[in-house]
């Protein structure tokens, strides 16, 4: 096991992972389900640049062959929270015959570690409410839930 920075030619692999991780989230919720072409915008991102001093990608490696990524942003959280350098973890997937053996947590500690450099003091992220196997895997790596957020349909 090993995780290393994502490079371009990583692209169409990061692709797959982005498409698979929004497909695997529909059954828990449906409003989880990303605007059409939603994988050709992502795609035109990473090509824009994969890395830089505020986002940076990561893929998790068995026998050299990726199994998963991780997206990593730096951003500044609202003036009323002190306005501090925090990491924010926009995505984050392994596949599921890969799962369980220690992919997202080497992900995640190498997000977090780079952040740290960058001087962030916490690192926060969104997961679906109702997807318990998220919530447990984030709180079995010491994530506490601190806001919830609510959606209002607008009829």
């Amino acid at each position: 096991m090993a995780v290393r920075l994502a490079r371009a030619k990583d692209i169409p692999t990061l692709v797959r992972f982005f498409e698979a991780l929004h497909r695997e989230q529909q059954p828990y919720d449906a409003r989880a389900q990303p605007v059409p072409g939603a994988a050709k915008l992502f795609e035109r991102e990473l090509q824009e640049g994969l890395q830089g001093p505020y986002r940076a990608l990561w893929l998790a490696l068995e026998a050299e062959e990726p199994v998963g990524f991780l997206h990593g942003l730096l951003v500044r959280r609202p003036p009323v929270w002190g306005e501090a350098l925090m990491g924010f973890i926009q995505e984050l997937y392994v596949e599921p015959a890969h799962r369980r053996r220690g992919h997202g947590r080497a992900l995640v500690e190498a997000f977090c570690a780079w952040a740290r450099t960058r001087g962030a003091h916490q690192v926060e992220l969104n997961t679906l409410y109702r997807n318990p196997h998220s919530r447990a895997f984030w709180e079995a790596l010491g994530g506490e839930p601190f806001l919830v957020t609510y959606t209002l349909p607008l009829k």
